[in-house]
């Protein structure tokens, strides 16, 4: 709902509050999210605004996924604040909720650390993994609903190289 509404119901007006005394005050905005176990630790960034992407590969994550209106969520704040405010802004998918995996908890504390560097805050250059994949989806989001309740199991990451006909998940 970003950037939310003074006079709107409850969620916009709370979505308002943080947007004008924490987004528009700030250089750059990091929106740390939970994952669910099957996904892949990633920081996305809105595609063609430069000064995102910079971030979002600063932060030092294996998959850069860069989104648009069309290819996420509408009004999520990794995308609005570069659009409307023209600020760097990155979401980043990190361990499950409720969850604490210590590797995740690893990567996002150099995630941190990377993006203080980065925004000069911080001497040092940020630290990156030996491989970084981008990835641009320009096709709509689609929601894909199972004729069965279970669980998806990947056998593959984002980024792995596969050869045709290989099991993905």
């Amino acid at each position: 709902v970003w950037p939310g509404k003074a006079r709107g119901n409850l969620l916009e007006q709370l979505a308002h509050a943080v947007w004008d005394q924490i987004v528009c005050q700030a250089d750059a905005v990091v929106d740390l999210h939970c994952c669910r176990l099957c996904d892949y630790y990633f920081a996305a960034a809105r595609d063609g605004h430069t000064a995102s992407v910079a971030l979002a590969q600063a932060w030092g994550a294996p998959l850069v996924d860069l989104q648009d209106e069309a290819s996420y969520a509408p009004g999520m704040l990794f995308l609005e604040a570069p659009r409307l405010l023209d600020k760097p802004a990155i979401l980043i998918e990190m361990s499950p909720g409720g969850d604490v995996v210590p590797e995740m908890l690893e990567h996002n504390v150099r995630g941190v650390w990377n993006v203080l560097k980065h925004l000069k805050m911080l001497p040092g250059r940020p630290r990156r993994p030996a491989r970084q994949v981008l990835v641009r989806r320009r096709d709509p989001t689609t929601v894909f609903t199972a004729k069965r309740e279970g669980y998806l199991t990947t056998y593959r990451q984002v980024g792995d190289l596969v050869a045709k006909g290989e099991l993905l998940c």
